[in-house]
């Protein structure tokens, strides 16, 4: 009985070690650095993506539950397999398509790109929220008889007039993700091959529905209140001549700004305004506290990016050179002339 008890609890432990996991390229080679597909609901299935060039991880459930898997589960991957943390991407169907914009919008340094499969996001203050995925090149997916296009279209119009990079597909069928997941995935993976992230975006604008979505990318906005669904909203724009332009409503109470070479002349001065009102002048510093208004909660901690983890991981793991898997096996057209 001992035996088969000890037995059973490596399995236990073999097999949450390794969830989420639902596949690996066939053409895996650990010298190279390869993508990762995240679904929330329903899946690429493996027979189809053993194919591609993309390991797939499901990280089911919505809200917290899916950010905190989605950690979990890229963190644990790295540590086995050499994944390339600027090649992240999210499909899911339906609910989960939903799903993938509501944690892009929340968390916008977690995806390069994403593909909201029949998505059926409709109502709510998210629905006008998706203007501010301009960092995250998305595209809208849909069945030629899928009975949530004309929302996404709303979607996709709201996207349009903010300048986001956004685009639709349509597949023949109806309210299922199965001629993509189970068939041909080559629209969504086209998509994806031509986006990779930029961790230090030059604008940003972001909505803080809770200070646990305080983060965006180099930036982090505190609100003036512990709860949810604030809409508490700040834009932060790198200028010409070393100056930084930002502005909050009335619900952020700090911006915080953390800085490096990849955003700013760092050894020259830096100028941060609000309006007409001079922020911080002097000797850039790789933090900068911008305070607008009081707030009833504390504001020093530094939410981590999840990409800075995994290619901390990366590094220490698999070397610092990195062969992008895809720009070696899937050349663009003009990479190829």
């Amino acid at each position: 009985m001992k035996i088969i008890f000890i037995s059973l609890l490596w399995l236990v432990i073999l097999i949450a070690s390794h969830a989420g996991d639902i596949s690996k390229p066939d053409k895996y080679d650990k010298k190279m650095a390869w993508p990762v597909i995240i679904a929330t609901q329903s899946n690429p299935v493996a027979e189809v993506m053993k194919k591609e060039n993309y390991f797939v991880i499901h990280a089911g459930g919505k809200g917290t539950e899916v950010k905190t898997k989605v950690d979990k589960y890229l963190k644990q991957l790295a540590t086995r397999y050499h994944i390339d943390p600027m090649r992240i991407y999210a499909t899911s169907f339906s609910r989960g398509g939903h799903e993938v914009l509501l944690q892009t919008m929340n968390n916008p340094h977690m995806f390069a790109a994403i593909a909201p499969v029949c998505n059926d996001l409709r109502s709510g203050p998210y629905v006008n929220y998706v203007k501010y995925l301009n960092n995250n090149p998305t595209l809208f997916i849909h069945g030629s008889r899928d009975s949530f296009r004309a929302t996404a279209k709303k979607l996709m119009k709201t996207m349009l007039d903010a300048g986001c990079i956004v685009e639709w597909k349509d597949y023949e069928g109806g309210h299922t993700p199965k001629p993509l997941f189970n068939k041909d995935m080559s629209p969504i993976l086209s998509f994806f091959r031509k986006h990779k992230f930029n961790p230090y975006p030059k604008k940003i604008e972001h909505v803080v529905n809770h200070k646990r979505y305080a983060r965006s990318f180099w930036t982090q906005g505190w609100p003036i209140e512990d709860k949810g669904n604030l809409g508490a909203i700040y834009k932060v724009e790198v200028k010409e001549g070393n100056k930084i332009e930002v502005t909050a409503n009335e619900k952020i109470s700090v911006v915080m700004l953390l800085l490096n070479k990849n955003i700013i002349d760092m050894d020259k001065e830096l100028i941060v305004t609000s309006g007409e009102k001079v922020m911080f002048k002097g000797k850039p510093k790789e933090r900068i506290d911008l305070k607008f208004r009081d707030s009833k909660i504390s504001y020093t901690k530094i939410y981590p990016v999840l990409w800075e983890e995994l290619e901390k991981i990366r590094q220490e793991k698999w070397g610092i050179e990195k062969i992008d898997a895809l720009e070696a096996l899937e050349p663009l057209e003009k990479e190829k002339k």
